[in-house]
């Protein structure tokens, strides 16, 4: 999984912020060949093998816990390296993407991919 830019370019001098200028990388979405879609900001997870994963940010300087899998190359700016951490049903901090999980597989539909964990109690990583 790639992070999703950002529609608009990112001021070079402040990371977090965006300025009112479309991101070349972008102009896909007023091309009309394909439909942009809203991005709902929860936490990333995934089901690789039937199995539940977390995303993990190794921050510039930091190093991924043993068994994390890469998501991408590190962002040689930021220094940001997304994995997957897998998540594990003992842990409290993974309660709400086993809650998830098991919602997806009582439906029926767990299958390999990507998700957005989204909800009133789910922390923004």
């Amino acid at each position: 999984m790639k992070k999703i830019s950002t529609l608009f370019k990112k001021d070079i001098n402040n990371l977090g912020r965006v300025i009112n200028e479309i991101n070349p990388e972008n102009n896909w979405v007023f091309n009309e060949k394909a439909i942009a879609t809203q991005k709902f900001d929860g936490s990333a997870c995934a089901v690789i093998n039937r199995r539940l994963y977390k995303r993990y940010d190794a921050k510039k300087g930091k190093t991924a816990p043993e068994g994390a899998i890469p998501c991408q190359e590190a962002d040689p700016i930021t220094g940001h390296h997304p994995h997957w951490v897998e998540c594990s049903i003992e842990k409290k901090d993974d309660q709400y993407f086993w809650e998830g999980f098991n919602a997806l597989a009582e439906s029926g539909s767990v299958e390999d991919g990507t998700y957005e964990l989204i909800g009133e109690k789910v922390p923004v990583y």
